[in-house]
């Protein structure tokens, strides 16, 4: 009887206890806050990302980064831009993701496939869109008026609620 009491104490104890340890400094951490992919002439996949400095965002103003990676999948093209960028990337604030026209006509459904099976993408609130041209144009603009460049279409398409709009 002594036994079972101390295996139930234990894995109750573990039950309760599992979790702790896997947490996620966002210290270090780089938010993504938007992307675009594109395909470049070479049929290369041109990945730009916006990279949100909230360190100043308690002052009322954050400042972001654009950075473009290109690769012949998502994975390869998001660990160029690692390399180039300091500390980690995290898609903790995700907001939106645009895909330029080439891409669609191509075939979207291997681009969408890094949003549903990277355990570091989340897939909840994240708003996809396809646009005229080239997405990674869009995102080189970094901020309309006040607002920064995701912010702004994440804005702008919940304003909307369509999936496909253009800003040329």
């Amino acid at each position: 009887m002594k036994k079972k009491s101390r295996a139930l104490g234990m894995l109750a104890l573990l039950i309760i206890t599992t979790g702790f340890w896997d947490q996620d400094s966002l210290h270090d951490a780089r938010l993504a806050n938007a992307s675009a992919y594109d395909l470049t002439p070479e049929g290369i996949l041109q990945q730009t990302l916006e990279i949100v400095d909230d360190s100043q965002s308690n002052q009322g103003k954050s400042s972001n980064e654009i950075h473009s990676g290109t690769g012949n999948s998502v994975r390869q093209s998001t660990d160029k831009m690692r390399a180039k960028v300091t500390g980690d990337i995290r898609f903790f604030k995700y907001g939106i993701v645009l895909y330029g026209e080439s891409v669609a006509r191509k075939d979207l459904y291997p681009y969408l496939d890094v949003l549903f099976w990277e355990p570091d993408h989340p897939t909840s609130h994240v708003k996809i869109a396809v646009v005229d041209g080239l997405a990674g144009d869009i995102m080189n603009q970094k901020s309309i008026g006040s607002l920064l460049i995701g912010e702004f279409i994440t804005k702008k398409s919940e304003a909307l609620r369509t999936c496909v709009f253009s800003l040329k």
